[in-house]
């Protein structure tokens, strides 16, 4: 029996709080443990080379194939799916909050220190 089918039947053994918050947080820590094991899994399965050299994403198509779907009870286009989105949308939210500490690092700076890391920028000394 896919392991699905048992949270589709017996919903009330996993969803003792069914309120939305709870659903969600339930939702936000499923996501990240499987996004954390499917990072786990390719860097257990090359070596440092290809994942240094490699985009992420073609290792992670090589990896798809390894899974039972079918013991899960999901359908592997639909998994790959959800996981490039769950990628592009970490990805967003990673470059968004390097964003904002930028700008809150660079508010921090004086006029003087400013001008300083600026000219360093632009003589890329940094």
């Amino acid at each position: 029996m896919p392991c699905r089918d048992y949270y589709d039947d017996h919903p009330e053994q996993y969803f003792k709080d069914v309120t939305e918050p709870a659903l969600r947080a339930r939702i936000a820590f499923a996501e990240s443990a499987l996004c954390m094991a499917m990072n786990t899994y390719v860097e257990a399965m090359f070596n440092e080379t290809a994942i240094r050299e490699t985009p992420k994403e073609t290792l992670f198509d090589q990896v798809y194939d390894h899974f039972d779907y079918e013991s899960a009870g999901i359908d592997k286009a639909a998994f790959v799916k959800w996981h490039k989105e769950h990628i592009r949308l970490d990805v967003m939210h990673r470059e968004e909050e390097n964003k904002r500490l930028l700008q809150a690092s660079i508010a921090k700076l004086s006029p003087k220190e400013f001008a300083a890391l600026k000219g360093a920028i632009i003589s890329e000394k940094i």
